[in-house]
């Protein structure tokens, strides 16, 4: 079971009650779990780890046009309720991959390092391509009696723009790119979809 937190607080009151505790539960609905490992560490596990805000964005590369993500559970898009029932967009497109984790991190990170999505989103639709799709195919996951599909697989972006804002981009999409491992990507993150990694 992973789980991953976005607010610092948070992070500390659900680490210490665990931690306190020489017999740690966690109850899902009428099951009680007896937890018997915590992992947070990437040497505990490749899906465990820890970052700052700061430090996604300084780490964040500056060099080189191409970002990497591979979405590991089934990854969607909602567009709405419509007369026929939930649209939802099922395909890695930047503009809302990059849309969705810009919203995300404004929502998270502290002022002084949020930016417009509005803005990564437009620049995403106008200067990231996709250029290398690697076992890309759509997965089901069943809530219940309500079926979800997602996409799944390895997506290669390339920032297509070359003037001499280029490095700043590409230092805004990487660090965002960085960032989904923790915030997840586009529908249902909080109930395992859209689990991705750069």
């Amino acid at each position: 079971l992973r789980f991953t937190v976005l607010h610092g607080p948070i992070f500390q009151q659900f680490m210490g009650r665990f931690l306190r505790s020489d017999r740690p539960v966690l109850r899902l609905g009428h099951v009680v779990f007896l937890i018997k490992q915590i992992l947070a560490t990437p040497e505990g596990s490749p899906w465990a780890g820890y970052a700052t805000f700061d430090e996604l964005t300084e780490k964040a590369e500056t060099t080189g046009p191409l970002i990497s993500l591979v979405f590991s559970s089934p990854t969607a898009f909602s567009f709405g309720q419509r007369a026929w029932g939930k649209q939802f967009h099922v395909l890695p497109d930047p503009r809302l991959v990059f849309g969705s984790l810009a919203r995300t991190w404004r929502a998270f990170a502290p002022p002084e390092l949020i930016f417009d999505p509005r803005v990564v989103e437009q620049y995403a639709e106008e200067a990231v391509a996709i250029q290398r799709l690697e076992g890309l195919e759509t997965r089901m996951l069943h809530f219940g009696r309500h079926p979800q599909v997602g996409f799944v697989g390895r997506v290669t972006y390339r920032v297509m723009d070359k003037d001499e804002q280029a490095p700043v981009w590409w230092r805004t999409l990487n660090a965002l790119a960085e960032f989904s491992f923790y915030s997840g990507v586009g529908y249902k993150t909080t109930m395992g979809m859209g689990q991705c990694r750069k």
